[in-house]
């Protein structure tokens, strides 16, 4: 074991993958209508704006702001994602699941028990995600749960079989 995992791993606990997602940007919406919305915000403050200066008034750089609101929701985010994924680790061993970001603050590690009472989603691709947790929040008064796992891994499904050995105490 290297010094790396001193004091995280239990004493029969063992690393058996490690690995890191792709940092491609990937322009990929919650859904379509999240994509679409974002479009149509764009589009509306450009009219908007295009009309208030038209009429001679500074009023339209209000409409600078929910440009850029569209303008992040449509394209920035992405590029958000893909320099979050650079920063982030994962590693499986024959218990838990870990996924590490290298933040401002240092280092966070999540660590996830890998049961056989887990469910594993494999979505499959030329960057495969597996989801094996989830994460229940509120934002306001909406709840949200989000899907939590080794997301655009390039060997997605060897990742997934030894995620199967695990759950079955093999691994």
């Amino acid at each position: 074991m290297s010094d790396e995992w001193e004091g995280l791993l239990d004493d029969d606990e063992k690393v058996i993958w490690q690995g890191r997602p792709s940092p491609r940007i990937k322009l990929a919406w919650q859904s379509t209508l999240d994509g679409l919305t974002s479009l149509f915000i764009i589009g509306h403050s450009i009219f908007s704006m295009v009309g208030a200066s038209q009429a001679g008034s500074y009023i339209w750089m209000f409409g600078l702001l929910i440009f850029a609101v569209g303008l992040y929701k449509a394209v920035l985010i992405h590029f958000w994602k893909a320099l979050e994924r650079k920063a982030t680790h994962y590693t499986l061993t024959n218990k838990r699941a870990f996924i590490a970001l290298d933040g401002e603050n240092g280092k966070v590690l999540d660590s996830y028990p890998i049961t056989a009472d887990t469910t594993l989603t494999l979505k499959d691709g030329a960057m495969t995600t597996i989801h094996f947790a989830e994460k229940s929040g509120q934002n306001g008064r909406t709840s949200f749960t989000s899907p939590i796992g080794f997301e655009y891994i390039a060997e997605g499904r060897a990742v997934y079989q030894l995620l199967r050995k695990v759950q079955a105490g093999s691994a």
